[in-house]
């Protein structure tokens, strides 16, 4: 496995910035680009790619498909910058693609009436005008709001048929921001008949360990529905948490990874987390993403023994993500 991406890219205040980073690492990553709109004009297809840099994503409306490596029937997000570079409209589709629908200059494409898309972040999920604060549908947190750091990290290779990525925002000076990522769980933590595992979340760093805008299927089927766990969960109607190791009102035993010391004499140990709720079947056990049960007050590189380094991006109850074999992030 390897991680690639866009790193250490600096992010204006009131500027879309994020989501050419996000975009540029998919691409890294082997991802197919389907359409793109520049807000103005619309392209079906790869070419010409009507967001070409960072300064396209700052029209109103701007938006692009991408489909994960592996052609038809793969995973498919569509990302569109709002009114605002605060707001944004995030669908995903696990099969079926976004293939139906009207899309135009400032439309998205659906996946029809029959099709499994649904809305990570906006109020709805057809175009310009319905789009929420990026960091999602339950959160009044803005994305944006200050200059700093923006990186997005791809996996290249897929864990449980899953293409992970991960994007990060910090100040300068290394305040935390917000993270938006999505990666698979670990294997024998879903059930087999889940031809889903995997799950996204989107939101402040401060909420990452209470109710959170995490959001997964649980149980998806291609064939039949699995029910009563054929349904998509949404923070604001279950209640999704993340429970570390610690647990908030359960005790959680997971293995440890041991971190040896990071460029800046950090070391620490982490742990993988558990997604789900004591209301619902939690969805798994982390692959990407770990906690830690320390305070850091800067992101910090960490050289774990048994895979590529992650980085800190959390002050308290923190956690570590995927990122570039020997880049630094900078604050």
């Amino acid at each position: 496995m390897a991680y690639v991406g866009s790193v250490n890219n600096v992010v204006t205040l009131g500027t879309a910035d994020y989501f050419n980073a996000i975009k540029t690492a998919l691409l890294a990553a082997g991802w197919e680009l389907m359409a793109s709109s520049n807000g103005t004009t619309y392209t079906a297809g790869s070419t010409p790619d009507r967001l070409p840099d960072a300064t396209a994503w700052n029209a109103s409306g701007a938006w692009c498909r991408l489909r994960e490596p592996g052609g038809a029937g793969g995973r498919e997000y569509c990302f569109m910058r709002g009114s605002a570079a605060t707001t944004a409209i995030i669908k995903y589709s696990r099969a079926t693609g976004f293939t139906s629908g009207s899309p135009g200059a400032t439309t998205l494409p659906t996946t029809g009436a029959s099709g499994d898309g649904v809305v990570w972040v906006a109020s709805a999920s057809v175009g310009f005008g319905n789009e929420s604060a990026i960091t999602g549908p339950a959160s009044g947190a803005a994305f944006a709001t200050a200059s700093g750091y923006v990186s997005c990290v791809a996996s290249n290779t897929a864990v449980n048929g899953v293409y992970g990525w991960w994007m990060a925002r910090w100040a300068v000076g290394g305040t935390p921001g917000d993270l938006t990522y999505t990666e698979a769980v670990q294997a024998n933590t879903y059930p087999s008949q889940d031809a889903d595992p995997s799950y996204r979340y989107s939101g402040a760093t401060s909420t990452f360990f209470s109710a959170t805008t995490a959001q997964y299927w649980q149980a998806y089927d291609f064939t039949a529905p699995i029910s009563p766990y054929r349904s998509y969960l949404i923070t604001g109607t279950y209640g999704i948490y993340f429970v570390y190791f610690s647990g908030l009102s359960a005790q959680v035993t997971t293995p440890r990874i041991t971190v040896g010391l990071g460029p800046y004499g950090v070391g620490v140990q982490t742990y993988p987390v558990m997604v789900g709720t004591g209301t619902n079947y939690p969805k798994g056990m982390t692959t990407g993403l770990c906690c830690y049960n320390v305070t850091l007050n800067n992101c910090d590189t960490l050289n774990l023994a048994t895979a590529e380094p992650k980085v800190i991006i959390q002050a308290t109850n923190g956690f570590a993500m995927p990122w570039i074999t020997s880049v630094l992030p900078l604050y």
